[in-house]
C-alpha cells in the first residue's frame, strides 16, 4: 500500500500529499471529484458527483 499519493490533473501535480491527508482533506476540487466517483458500497447509497466546470482549467 502506498503511504503518499500524487494527483495529476491535466498533466500537472495538483496534489502531492499522504494518502491519509488526501482522502480527509483534498485540496483541490479534482481529488474531491475523483473520491466522489467512486462507487460506494451499498448499493442503495448514491455518491453525488461533482461537477468540476472552470474549477479545472486546460
Amino acid at each position: 500500500m502506498a503511504d503518499d499519493v500524487i494527483v495529476m490533473c491535466l498533466g500537472r501535480i495538483v496534489q502531492s500529499v499522504p494518502v491519509a491527508h488526501v482522502v480527509a482533506r483534498p485540496a483541490h476540487p479534482y481529488p474531491r471529484a475523483l473520491l466522489l466517483a467512486v462507487p460506494p458500497l451499498d448499493p442503495r447509497q448514491r455518491n453525488r458527483l461533482l461537477p468540476l466546470g472552470e474549477s479545472v482549467q486546460s
